[in-house]
């Protein structure tokens, strides 16, 4: 399964996640076959990202993931309050709920 911004959807694209609006409600199926017009719907119900089938090429590893957050949150690690975010993404990094 991968994540894509619904910019990047194409014809034929397989959805691996229910397709849901900002309210959580279910606009189309896991397993539905996308469509020119089914995408067109989609970005008009305000739909952001998809899970399509497929493996994503440039997922990267949970290691690679927490260099590079030690690399962005380098020039902040004396505030406190940006400690935290960076605590949170990384208990998600190491959990593996955050992928990329």
């Amino acid at each position: 399964m991968r994540r894509i911004a619904i910019t990047q959807a194409e014809v034929n694209l397989v959805l691996a996640k229910a397709a849901e609006d900002e309210t959580g409600r279910v606009l189309c199926a896991e397993g539905t076959v996308l469509s020119a017009n089914l995408i067109r719907l989609l970005t008009n119900r305000g739909v952001v990202t998809l899970y399509v089938e497929g493996e994503d090429e440039q997922a990267k590893s949970p290691e690679q993931l927490l260099r590079e957050l030690d690399e962005r949150f380098s020039l902040v690690e004396t505030d406190p309050l940006m400690e935290q975010v960076k605590a949170l993404f990384r208990r998600r990094i190491v959990e593996g709920t955050l992928t990329h």
